[in-house]
């Protein structure tokens, strides 16, 4: 009977389960009830011009044209497939990004488990994924990120998988990590930047396992090999349009320069918690509006947890404090989620990727915004710059949380309290406000 009852029993209702419905119901939640969210509207444009020419624009013609335009060109074979459908462009690029943060959701419940973080503690750093509200956002927001971030985040899953084996990486693993940084680096430029961690992992083994640096050197050639070769298209389209192998448009750093100064060791979380009841200026384009504004580690925080200031209108001010609220004991966890794991580096190899991934991305975050500062946007503060690191920031928070929850019942509980309590909060926040589905943010512009 018992036997029975088990076989009845639906084995996919399970915590793990409801948690990711949970999460694919709040990206649902974004596309339906918010308008075409956009980091820069000119990505519409790149992918409207590539549905009606078939061609690519000159790297000049939009900002946004001199990235690699694989995102685009997707979209707009996407839109083109699926025109009887009636949606627009913006619709339909924000439908290809949902489908790629469904998937890397869905893997990075595997992966998880797959680096031996225990059903509790996967199951909490789930929970913060689900409830980080830019990354949620980002789910929705017309940009070629999301596309960059699966094969990023691949890679970083096949090096955690080298970095766990005694014997050297095959050349067939380490062609497949090669192969998914560089899918990373042809989609969007910064993808190159897992070159670094990879490079890190494969020298480090000589110390983990005693592997002998010329093997070891010859595949990180391999791996550079196949990263350049991936990032060629770019440079020699760049090449071609401009009679140089790079250019960027730097102008929008001058532009919006105006002699403000990055404080990059301050905290002013007063101020964070004014700010969502503060007018803004009359420059809407302009995010500059309290103290918190100009303070490195206080716009990374606010960015973090809040929805885009780019919507039409002002998120409830009550509930974008209570999740600024709720937020704090979540990021303390995961910043002492990459300390343990920095701290625990040589009892196993595998928290090397895991910490290479992390400290690249907000690294390169940290620099960007000491050399090329932003006051007006912000935009190195911006965390859909780190979702190809989502693994590892989640990796090391699932580790820490393991550790933790060995400690007894009393830490359980707060751990399980900080984290249902920010979960909740971010759903009222999700739910409230005046937002228009199917409206467009930006004045003026029509798809």
């Amino acid at each position: 009977m018992a036997r029975a009852q088990t076989l009845l029993k639906p084995r996919w209702v399970t915590a793990t389960g409801l948690l990711w419905g949970l999460l694919a119901a709040a990206c649902l939640i974004c596309y339906f009830r918010f308008p075409e969210l956009l980091n820069d509207e000119d990505h519409v444009w790149i992918v409207k011009h590539i549905a009606h020419s078939g061609t690519w624009p000159h790297v000049l013609q939009w900002r946004s044209a001199q990235h690699s335009l694989v995102y685009h060109s997707l979209c707009a074979y996407a839109w083109g497939l699926l025109g009887w459908t009636g949606l627009r462009a913006g619709r339909m690029a924000q439908g290809i990004n949902l489908a790629c943060f469904l998937g890397l959701a869905w893997y990075l419940s595997g992966f998880l488990r797959r680096i031996g973080v225990n059903g509790a503690a996967r199951l909490l750093s789930l929970a913060v994924f689900a409830s980080s509200t830019r990354w949620i956002t980002m789910s929705v927001t017309v940009d070629n990120d999301t596309l960059m971030a699966v094969p990023a985040n691949l890679a970083l899953g096949l090096t955690v998988i080298a970095m766990g084996r005694r014997e050297i990486p095959s050349w067939k693993l380490t062609s497949l990590i090669a192969l998914m940084v560089g899918c990373s680096a042809a989609i969007k430029h910064n993808g190159i930047q897992f070159f670094l961690p990879v490079a890190g992992c494969f020298l480090a083994r000589h110390w983990y396992y005693g592997d002998r640096l010329g093997p070891i050197l010859a595949r990180v050639a391999l791996v550079a090999a196949i990263i350049a070769m991936a990032a060629v298209p770019i440079y020699s389209r760049h090449l071609a349009d401009t009679g140089t192998l790079i250019h960027h448009d730097q102008g929008f750093h001058r532009d919006n320069w105006s002699g403000d100064r990055w404080e990059m060791f301050s905290f002013r979380y007063s101020s964070i918690l004014a700010r969502p009841s503060l007018p803004y200026f009359e420059d809407f384009g302009d995010e500059r509006i309290c103290a918190a504004d100009l303070s490195w580690p206080s716009k990374l925080y606010m960015n973090w947890w809040s929805l885009p200031d780019h919507l039409p209108d002002r998120p409830s001010p009550a509930a974008t404090r209570l999740v600024f609220v709720t937020a704090l004991p979540v990021s303390l966890l995961l910043l002492g989620g990459l300390i343990f794991a920095l701290l625990n580096l040589g009892s196993d190899p595998r928290r090397l990727a895991l910490v290479g991934w992390a400290l690249t991305v907000f690294g390169a975050l940290f620099l960007a915004s000491i050399f090329f500062p932003e006051p007006r946007w912000a935009c190195h503060t911006y965390p859909r710059h780190c979702l190809g690191a989502a693994g590892a920031v989640l990796g090391c928070l699932g580790m820490f949380l393991s550790e933790l929850w060995r400690k007894g019942k009393f830490v359980r509980g707060i751990i399980c309290l900080i984290v249902l309590l920010h979960l909740a909060a971010f759903w009222v926040l999700l739910l409230s406000g005046p937002f228009y589905g199917l409206k467009n943010p930006w004045p003026g512009y029509r798809l």
